[in-house]
């Protein structure tokens, strides 16, 4: 697109309709990224051959199937331009208030858009597809696999591993629990910074800590609610573009890390019967925990006993 004219979008009912699906979409467990509609939501590919590559591709479970084809069945009636503005105007209005606006502003040649239309006629080929295979790789091939791949067989020649960089690894999910009141987009902080006593007693005043694992997650919650704090707790969903280092009160965790500073992606609000199941869970630990160090003492109180008699 041309960087030197622009051109006002009307928003009609069904554009802003379809951005209020976008932003529920991103609000479901695992699209925090835009999720099977990744590449049309969040990279903004809006052409007619991507938005159908999702919908022949998804394989997610039949609950998200149907919110997702009220939105690429609503694109697909649009012309570019309209889906353009939905996706990198409309659907990322998140700060209140969130009203319709009667236009938008897109960065667009208009002397371009009859040209981006006549090209976006369906190919009848995958957007991720070459004509021929390319390399090793199949056609069809989503080129973010083949990076990663790419990239741990050039390491395993050059250093004899095949560890690819963190930034390229499968991505994960990751959580903080804390208290509630911060919004998607809002950047979480350290101790050090804001001045908080953390939750749990840490030695890293430093860190942002974050895990893997939402049932993780979940006990942190819990703790909350049980401190002096006593505030009802939010599970935030986050990012960061640090690489995760290993949580120095879980050494040897696989779930539980360490980042300067995280990004929220999305918050959740815990259910009063998923905390109350997990302090359950807590407590019937603890009470084990309690019943076998009464035991062990008995018993030892049996064997000093034993060997003085």
């Amino acid at each position: 697109m041309s960087d030197g004219s622009e051109t006002v979008v009307p928003v009609t009912d069904l554009m802003w309709e379809t951005a209020l699906r976008i932003r529920q979409w991103y609000e479901m467990d695992g699209n925090a990224v835009g999720g099977a509609l990744h590449i049309v939501t969040d990279d903004n590919n809006v052409e007619t051959d991507h938005i159908r590559w999702c919908v022949d591709n998804f394989d997610g479970p039949d609950t998200y199937r149907e919110p997702m084809l009220a939105i690429t069945d609503a694109l697909l009636t649009m012309p570019l331009v309209e889906r353009w503005a939905v996706t990198t105007k409309l659907s990322t209005i998140y700060r209140a208030p969130i009203e319709r606006p009667e236009s938008v502003t897109c960065n667009i040649d208009p002397s371009e858009i009859e040209a981006w239309e006549a090209d976006d006629a369906p190919s009848g080929v995958a957007p991720f597809s070459h004509d021929e295979a390319a390399g090793r790789f199949p056609a069809g091939t989503d080129p973010r696999d083949a990076i990663r791949e790419t990239m741990g067989v050039f390491m395993e020649r050059t250093d004899g591993t095949n560890a690819m960089p963190w930034w390229l690894r499968s991505p994960l999910r990751w959580w903080h629990a804390g208290p509630s009141g911060m919004k998607r987009g809002d950047v979480l902080l350290p101790p050090s910074v804001t001045g908080r006593v953390p939750l749990l007693n840490v030695t890293d005043r430093n860190s942002v800590y974050v895990t893997t694992g939402r049932p993780e997650a979940l006990m942190y919650a819990s703790h909350l609610i049980a401190s002096d704090d006593s505030r009802w707790p939010s599970l935030y969903e986050v990012s960061s573009s640090d690489e995760p280092i290993e949580d120095d009160t879980q050494p040897g965790s696989t779930t539980s890390f360490r980042v300067p500073k995280a990004t929220i992606r999305r918050v959740e609000s815990p259910s009063r019967r998923e905390l109350s199941e997990v302090m359950a869970q807590i407590m019937q630990y603890t009470e084990r925990r309690l019943a076998d160090s009464v035991i062990e003492a008995a018993e030892r109180t049996a064997r000093l006993a034993a060997e003085d008699g």
